[in-house]
């Protein structure tokens, strides 16, 4: 009778120890989430205010074309297009970004050997490379308004 008790005894340690296990998985993921939902949130607000200050900077009123120097019809639709080009771009862009953001924390999330530290590295560096994107294809944009404005005032 002991020997059925003792393996009794046994067995409800061992459905407990797999049910506390469990128990702390499913907390341990789901703080995982939150914190991978704020990062998310940090990301999207973060180029939300970097296309506002380039579509700020964009949107800088045209000369009036009274004025010497005044860009023609022509080469305002032409800075116009550019602008939509820029904004395309810039969507794209994000797209692509946000994209990469949530494949890597799904490859990240399935692999239970990487560590929280390792994780949160591979984020930050991502968040680098992101920014650095941003800021080329910024300058990019820059670049070219700068050039064109230049050309304009050659000719």
């Amino acid at each position: 009778m002991q020997h059925v008790t003792h393996r009794g005894r046994v067995f409800r340690q061992l459905a407990s120890a797999l049910l506390i296990g469990g128990i702390l998985a499913v907390a341990d993921r789901a703080v995982s989430q939150d914190t991978s939902g704020v990062q998310r949130n940090l990301l999207e607000r973060q180029q939300q205010d970097n296309e506002f200050h380039v579509r700020l900077y964009d949107n800088v009123p045209a000369p009036v074309p009274d004025t010497p120097g005044a860009p023609t019809p022509a080469q305002a639709a032409s800075e116009s297009a550019a602008r939509a080009a820029g904004a395309a771009a810039r969507r794209q862009l994000y797209d692509s970004q946000l994209r990469r953001q949530l494949e890597l924390q799904n490859q990240t999330r399935g692999q239970e050997a990487t560590s929280p530290q390792t994780q949160t590295q591979l984020q930050q560096l991502q968040q680098l490379q992101f920014e650095r994107e941003t800021e080329a294809q910024r300058l990019q944009q820059e670049i070219l308004r700068d050039s064109s404005n230049r050309m304009q005032q050659l000719h």
